[in-house]
This record gives structure tokens, sequence and C-alpha cells, in this order.
């Protein structure tokens, strides 16, 4: 998110989550994606109270919590200061943004057809997510778009209490694990796998190809720290927009025979 001189916009007081915590969540995106770097000196109170048009009180609140996330640090007489902790968080979030573009396709995406709603889970669900009787889940459908054209249908599933502190702040296609982040949400891992089906006569209409077309199938589960799955994402690409390259080296029986990190790309 950008640097700005005001921010009233993105918080809500009519919003159950509190103010300070709203507040919390915007800079906290902020950093990760990169607008306050390590050792930067963030704006000070009073013209964050200014930015976000709230009390004192609240943004003193806010930075409180970004202490204990240790994405900052305040000196008494200097200011309050972005830590290099954040360094791990923004890497991973890069490494998010190429799982999302899964064919290069870079900022030539977009969104198309979208339907976003809160859903009661089957019992399967509730059993993935660890929800309880009264757990819900957030649901995101979307079509996305390459150069205009349809690239394929990615479903998101996020427990509801997550997705009601999303904030509204960046563009539109920003992608959901990203909004689980700016949620406070911290990211340990993800189970991804990419598979093969054909389209059904919906997703061939949804995606302007024929029935029965090959359709690449992409899904992934991610987990927080506590072992939480916190998202269930399921993408089905057109196989003809779809490329899959990866680096293969070989490695002598000498060496060390685990398999490479998988997020560590050559």
């Amino acid at each position: 998110m950008p640097k700005s001189d005001t921010l009233s916009h993105t918080i809500d007081a009519a919003q159950v989550t509190p103010l300070y915590h709203q507040v919390r969540l915007v800079l906290r995106e902020s950093i990760i994606n990169g607008a306050y770097i390590a050792g930067e000196l963030l704006p000070t109170e009073d013209e964050l109270c200014r930015q976000f048009g709230v009390s004192t009180t609240t943004i003193k609140s806010a930075l409180k919590e970004l202490v204990n996330d240790g994405m900052v640090s305040r000196q008494q007489g200097r200011g309050t200061f972005v830590t290099d902790q954040v360094v791990q968080s923004r890497s991973w979030s890069k490494v998010i943004r190429l799982i999302e573009q899964v064919t290069a396709i870079g900022e030539a995406t977009g969104i198309g057809e979208r339907d976003s709603v809160v859903i009661e889970p089957d019992k399967n669900l509730r059993q993935i997510f660890g929800l309880s009787a009264e757990g819900r889940l957030w649901r995101d459908r979307h079509i996305r778009l390459l150069a205009g054209k349809p690239l394929g249908r990615i479903t998101a599933l996020v427990p509801a209490d997550i997705a009601e502190n999303f904030v509204s702040v960046g563009a539109e296609d920003q992608p959901v694990l990203l909004k689980i982040e700016g949620a406070g949400v911290e990211v340990a891992k993800a189970d991804q796998s990419v598979g093969a089906t054909i389209a059904d006569p919906v997703l061939a209409h949804q995606l302007k190809i024929e029935p029965g077309a090959a359709i690449v199938r992409l899904h992934r589960r991610v987990m927080d720290v506590s072992g939480r799955v916190v998202e269930d994402l399921t993408a089905l690409y057109r196989a003809d927009y779809y490329e899959y390259r990866t680096e293969l080296r070989r490695y002598s029986g000498d060496e060390d025979s685990s398999a490479p990190n998988p997020w560590a790309f050559p």
C-alpha cells in the first residue's frame, strides 16, 4: 500500500473490529508490502492521527500492537522504526506472489466476474478448518483475466473470523493470501499440488472453452504458525495458457539427499 496523506477511508467506525486494530492492520500491510522498509521511521503519532482521522489513544494502541508483533520498535525521543524482522515477512509475500502468478502473467492479469459470500461449511470442511458448530467460512470465487480474456477460475475458502478483518486497501485483485497476512495472520507453511482435470459445462462457459477441454488444477492449503488452516484455494486454469518450468540439478551420493526447499527457486 502506498504512503498517503489521508487513510481515513480505510477505517470504519461502524465495524465490530476496534479502531486501533483496524489501524494496526493497515500499517502492518503497508510495512509487509514495502511501503516502509527496515530501519525507516514511521510518521509521528500526530501525523498518523491526522491521516487516519482517529485519536492519539487509538494510534498509541495500534503502535503497541505492532511492537508486540515485532514489526516496529519505539525509541523515546526518536520515534517508531520498522524492524529488521519484517524482511522475513516481506520475503514470504514475494513467494506468494510467485505462486499466484503460475503462468508468469505478471501485471497483465485482472479480475472478472466475482462472488464473495459467507457460507455454512459441510462436515468435511469443518474438520479441515477445525471449525466449531457455529463456525462459518468466507468463500471468494472469481474469474482471473489475462489481457482481458478468461484465464482461470479461483475459489478461496477462509475462516469467516479472519475474513471479517480484511482491510480494503490496495488493488481489488490482490491475492486472498496477502489479505490474510494483512489481517494479522502469521503464515507458516503451505501444501500445494498441481494436477489435471477437464472442464465441465459451467467452467467451460466461464472460461470460453469447449466442455471437456483440458484444465490445470492447482490446490493450495495454507496454515498459520499454530497449524490452523487459514486458506484452502483451488485454481482451475486453461491448459493452453499454462506453462510450468523448473530447473533440475544432479546431486551426488555424497551430498545431502533431502529434497531442496520447494520455495527456493533457482
